[in-house]
């Protein structure tokens, strides 16, 4: 799934480098890109999107032997990532093709 972590990143155009820890992962996630609240919690949203499609993969993979690319993946956090952004800010001026 670190595969998975990396397209997310290079989506958003942040590089770094996995922690050890869950509790380290996530804050590193809100704060690699720059020190700005609302940044950090643009950033949270994304990290949560993604760790409930990897939970969600992994419950696939466990009880339905079915299995998604990692490019399917990406595409399902980029969608559960933007309708979770329109759902808290309906007046968002972002479009699902600019999210992308």
């Amino acid at each position: 799934m670190r595969l998975v972590w990396y397209l997310v990143r290079q989506w958003w155009g942040v590089y770094t480098a996995d922690p050890l820890t869950l509790v380290d992962h996530f804050i590193q996630f809100g704060t690699s890109t720059g020190l700005s609240k609302s940044r950090c919690s643009f950033m949270h949203l994304i990290w949560f999107a993604t760790s409930w499609v990897l939970w969600k993969e992994r419950n696939n993979k466990l009880f339905r032997t079915k299995e998604n690319s990692f490019v399917q993946l990406l595409e399902n956090i980029m969608l559960l990532s933007f309708s979770w952004h329109k759902a808290k800010f309906v007046t968002s001026y972002f479009k699902y093709h600019d999210w992308c």
